[in-house]
């Protein structure tokens, strides 16, 4: 029997990723056995263990992903060397988080996955880690604008980012609730962040 290659593995996993995400947003993760994960793959029990030994990976490695997806959006920001700002780096964050919502109702699971957080030892520890990833970045930015005076310096970077990650949850819960949409945090976050010298950009189209 010749091997199976990774791209067949990789197919096979992002399956099963794409059927669990698709029951979880439907039913809730409580509500949905693995083996509906299972039909909604075409997959078997022995074929899927392979990948995931439970349903709890199976929604830590959703949470990962999406986690992974926002670092790189906020990585991508400085590659040129230049410095965001506040407004940018929560705009590349509820942009990709709208992005991915469209594929598969990202908000609506993450809301999930900070509950169930709450009881799993496992998910907890891997979204602290893939979190502490996002606000490393986000403090380290802030710092820079504070070395450069367009941010106070008597708050530590570290407590700014923080607040900067709450609109970020903030507007995955209101674009599970309300249907929020990125520009409207946009607009609202530069007129909040524009101080003297540096205006407000023109209102999103």
């Amino acid at each position: 029997m010749s091997p199976v290659s990774s791209a067949h593995l990789a197919a096979r996993r992002a399956q099963l990723l794409k059927a669990a995400r698709t029951c979880f947003a439907r039913n809730g993760f409580h509500a949905t056995s693995m083996q509906e994960v299972l039909s909604e793959a075409r997959m078997s029990p022995g074929g899927a263990y392979r990948y995931f030994p439970s349903k709890e990976a199976l929604v830590a490695a959703i949470a990962t992903e999406t986690l992974t997806e926002v670092s790189a959006a906020l990585k991508a920001l400085s590659e040129d060397g230049s410095t965001p700002g506040p407004d940018d780096m929560v705009t590349a964050v509820t942009s990709t988080v709208e992005r991915l919502d469209a594929l598969h109702d990202t908000a609506k699971l993450e809301i999930q996955v900070w509950a169930e957080a709450q009881r799993s030892p496992l998910l907890a520890e891997q979204f602290a880690r893939a979190f502490a990833d996002v606000e490393r970045f986000m403090t380290e930015q802030v710092e820079t604008y504070q070395g450069r005076g367009l941010i106070e310096r008597d708050v530590p970077a570290g407590h700014i980012a923080r607040v900067l990650i709450g609109l970020v949850h903030g507007f995955m819960v209101q674009r599970t609730l309300l249907q929020a949409d990125t520009a409207l945090f946009r607009d609202g976050l530069r007129a909040l962040v524009a101080g003297p010298g540096r205006a407000p950009a023109p209102p999103s189209e």
